[in-house]
């Protein structure tokens, strides 16, 4: 699936306090696991446009040994990495997460890592929380999807946590293109971003989705 995002809000921290963000996004399966990334343009129509991206494949312990790991709640166990990167940035990560089978949600996936960026000394944790669940009320159809970032302290970088958690309509089921179009809104919340100590950013951002 590849869908393309476009995101307004204010009150940011540590650049434009105003910005405009179009996200591309893809997410695909394959044989032994999936892939996933996007790329984000910040304002560019304007000097400080931005760039960021993040890689994150991963893969299924129980589609390369083709056994069966459920267990109580765990679906699937996996190996994870990932690589961050924007202008001056990079950041590596490697470790293992699992499946979750929750009632209501189409995944619910739980990663453990360890986060390397480079210029930083030292290597620290990260855990993340990833999640979507569809929701209907009467005849609309929603989707609450996102994530949650928890990282520790890495050289004098200070722990931080960012949750961005997302709630859309389904705008296109309402002409018979379900699934298509959505509107909504994702709200950011970052303590210590960055890893700058004191700096928290609580963003309210106004989101439509196409997917492609």
């Amino acid at each position: 699936m590849t869908n393309l995002q476009i995101l307004k809000g204010n009150r940011y921290e540590l650049g434009p306090r105003e910005r405009h963000v179009f996200t591309f996004e893809h997410v695909s399966v394959w044989e032994f696991g999936d892939n996933f990334f996007f790329f984000d343009v910040s304002n560019p129509d304007q000097e400080e446009t931005s760039l960021y991206g993040e890689y994150a494949p991963s893969l299924s312990l129980g589609k390369i040994f083709g056994r069966d790991f459920s267990f109580g709640a765990i679906k699937d166990l996996r190996l994870t990495a990932g690589f961050e990167f924007g202008k001056g940035y990079r950041t590596f990560l490697y470790g293992a997460g699992v499946d979750l089978a929750l009632p209501r949600f189409t995944f619910f996936k739980v990663n453990l890592c360890a986060r390397d960026t480079a210029d930083v000394e030292g290597v620290t944790w990260q855990a993340t929380l990833i999640w979507l669940a569809p929701l209907h009320f009467r005849s609309a159809k929603f989707l609450f999807g996102g994530f949650a970032d928890f990282a520790g302290r890495e050289g004098q970088r200070a722990s931080n946590q960012l949750t961005a958690p997302q709630f859309l309509l389904d705008v296109g089921s309402f002409w018979g293109r379900p699934g298509s179009f959505f509107a909504g809104v994702e709200y950011q919340y970052w303590r210590n971003k960055f890893g700058v100590r004191g700096v928290t950013e609580n963003a309210a951002q106004a989101m439509v989705r196409f997917n492609l």
